[in-house]
């Protein structure tokens, strides 16, 4: 299931690209990796498009986050 999170990123050519770190339950974590990053278009055309990422933060979680450019926001999904 997606949720909706708080993510505070650097701002590219493209708006926001790289996210630096989240916040959850009011603490901000930071992200000290970006493992992998890609783009999912969605199937219909002007429905948006998503920008994945693959994080890990300082405290050793691993997250995989998008920015939702349709919906102008960002969601984590759990791991399955």
């Amino acid at each position: 299931m997606d949720r909706p999170i708080e993510v505070i990123a650097r701002a590219g050519a493209r708006g926001e690209e790289r996210p630096r770190a989240i916040r959850l339950t009011g603490t901000t974590v930071a992200v000290s990796a970006v493992l992998e990053a890609w783009v999912e278009t969605a199937p219909e055309p002007g429905t948006g498009i998503r920008r994945w990422f693959r994080v890990r933060l300082e405290d050793g979680r691993t997250l995989a986050l998008y920015h939702d450019e349709a919906l102008d926001g960002w969601f984590w999904r759990e791991p399955v």
